[in-house]
């Protein structure tokens, strides 16, 4: 999947067990590894990175596939929420890989 020039390959975790699982628990991702939160309806989502023994960006995606809002650099185990209206989807990759990703670039399914 893409984002803007960034390219992952990024498991999706598409049921609510998964997306609360979310990275908890994982070793950290390579470079080009990602874990896309596919949520059903758009709505205010909300990403913490506790129980992640290392840090992430989020990007936040609306329901028309373009990036409104990015988190970066959320530290290891912080609960504190990022919460973001309108998003249809989350993807979380390691700190510093979104930093080429703008507000506005579009959001792809690769095949």
């Amino acid at each position: 999947m893409s984002v803007g020039a960034l390219e992952v390959c990024a498991e999706v975790a598409d049921t609510e067990a998964a997306r609360a699982q979310g990275l908890s628990g994982r070793e950290a991702l390579e470079a080009d590894e990602g874990l896309l939160l596919d949520f059903p309806i758009a709505d205010e989502i909300c990403i913490v990175n506790e129980g992640v023994s290392f840090p992430i960006d989020a990007i936040y995606i609306a329901p028309d596939d373009t990036v409104i809002a990015i988190a970066p650099n959320l530290p290891a185990g912080d609960a504190t929420p990022r919460c973001i209206t309108n998003t249809q989807r989350v993807l979380e990759v390691n700190a510093g890989v979104s930093s080429t990703v703008a507000i506005g670039d579009g959001f792809t399914f690769d095949d």
